[in-house]
């Protein structure tokens, strides 16, 4: 079984995005960085990219980078196999619920708006999570 990129979003890493360490996507080439917080912190694994922008750059290049298409006779990114491809368009990071963050919590999660306050959990730091006060 594979594992969702957090970038293209297919059906690359050979364990949960957590646990893929420096995992190469073949896809996209998105060097999978557990370290960020969020979308928007630059990864140094992707050379001070976020995540947002290589999400960007996917849509427009089908690579994080247009540099990693080709280089020289060398191809790098790839057309995703028939059995990666997800069930929908690759995801923004999921809304957390409580129920959700326990039984099987996302990489990267955002509060969902229109509730007061949220809890949202930490990926470093295992069953721990912070609540947010909207005003």
């Amino acid at each position: 079984m594979n594992y969702p990129c957090p970038c293209c979003g297919y059906k690359t890493l050979p364990v949960p995005a957590k646990e893929a360490i420096a995992y190469i996507c073949p896809v996209c080439f998105w060097e999978n960085d557990i370290f960020i917080q969020s979308t928007e912190e630059p990864s140094d694994q992707n050379h001070q990219m976020t995540l947002s922008k290589a999400r960007e750059n996917f849509k427009k290049y089908k690579a994080v980078d247009k540099r990693f298409l080709y280089h020289g006779t060398d191809i790098y990114a790839r057309e995703p196999k028939e059995e990666e491809k997800p069930a929908e368009t690759p995801p923004d990071p999921p809304f957390c619920e409580v129920s959700v963050c326990e039984e099987n919590p996302p990489l990267y999660c955002k509060p969902k708006p229109e509730k007061p306050h949220n809890k949202i959990f930490l990926p470093e730091a295992k069953n721990s999570y912070i609540i947010i006060i909207i005003k």
